[in-house]
Parts: structure tokens; sequence; C-alpha cells
């Protein structure tokens, strides 16, 4: 019984192990903007299409899986000033 407790455990590490370094890998195409005054009712998808067309980057909404301000906000009168956005790698 204990040997399947051990076994039990070390997979549970693994997954765990796994999970962690998916994770990791998923914010490697993660974009974040600094700098935008925020207002209300703004889409951050809009934003960042807005961005990268003046930049001339080839980005459509298909290829933005979310986006959003990052972080709580505190009052209303101070700006988050980020979008995390996550390019779609499909």
């Amino acid at each position: 019984m204990k040997t399947y407790a051990n076994e039990v455990q070390k997979d549970e590490s693994d997954i765990i192990y796994k999970l962690n370094r998916l994770e990791q890998y998923d914010r490697r195409l993660n974009l974040r903007i600094f700098g935008l005054r925020e207002e209300a009712n703004e889409s951050t998808d809009e934003i960042v299409l807005d961005i990268a067309r003046k930049l001339d980057i080839p980005i459509f909404a298909h290829d933005i899986s979310c986006s959003h301000r990052a972080g709580a906000m505190i009052s209303t009168a101070q700006d988050r000033g980020n979008i995390g956005s996550n390019h779609n790698s499909d």
C-alpha cells in the first residue's frame, strides 16, 4: 500500500510540474502594453488591433484569444495602464 501511495504522489508531482511548464510556455505568447489611459466601456481587443494597425503589424480579431486590463482597479482616477493579450498560435 505504501508503494502505491508513493507512486500516486510521484505522479501528482509530475503532473504539477508539467502543468507549470505549460503555463509558462503559454505566457510567452502574451503581449503587455503600458501607458494607455483607461476609458469607460473600452474594448481592449479593439485597442490591441488599433495599435497593431498603426504599427503595420498583421493581427486580426481571430488572432486574439483574450485581452483585458491587468491588475486591480483601485479607484476610477487611477489608470491600470496595461492590457494583457494572448495571441492565438493557431
